[in-house]
């Protein structure tokens, strides 16, 4: 597989970087939240953050034995998406978003930036999509109903049946 077109893309999507600003995010959470993912930054709680085109992806500790998943889409101007599996229920972003888009603006350079899968699979041969389709799907079955056109199976309770592994 050619991976220097998608390399390329990839540094040119870090140029891009979406302006977030810090009054922002506290526009989103109340103060105590907010410090709250303050001190999950300074701790380095965030697990490998990834940036593929505009959306941050990371697990984040908590208080779960589990890490959290996080996810955060941008759009040119600011954050459009947010999610995180954790169970806070009490509007805006969690603690663990917060922790998340803090690491966005205070340590860029700890997020790894890959090109979108689209690009990485333009690029690849026939049989070698068929290898990783086959190998993602014996790794995670339930996403054999994406293959077969029949979607992912609603989950049945919050358990992560693959352990911390994302």
């Amino acid at each position: 597989m050619k991976k220097s077109s998608a390399a390329k893309s990839a540094r040119k999507s870090a140029k891009s970087d979406p302006p977030i600003r810090e009054a922002s995010i506290k526009r989103m959470t109340d103060v105590e939240v907010f410090e709250r993912g303050e001190g999950y930054f300074g701790d380095g709680a965030i697990i490998k953050p990834i940036r593929i085109g505009n959306t941050l992806i990371a697990r984040c500790h908590g208080s779960a034995y589990v890490p959290y998943h996080i996810r955060v889409t941008f759009d040119k101007k600011s954050v459009v998406d947010a999610m995180c599996n954790c169970p806070y229920e009490w509007g805006g972003y969690c603690k663990h978003i917060v922790a998340l888009l803090l690491t966005h603006i205070r340590a860029p350079e700890t997020i790894k930036v890959r090109p979108p899968v689209a690009e990485l699979l333009v690029e690849s041969e026939r049989d070698e999509i068929i290898a990783m389709v086959t190998q993602m799907v014996d790794r995670y079955p339930e996403l054999y109903g994406i293959v077969d056109g029949s979607g992912i199976p609603e989950e049945e309770d919050d358990e992560d049946d693959y352990g911390d592994e994302w």
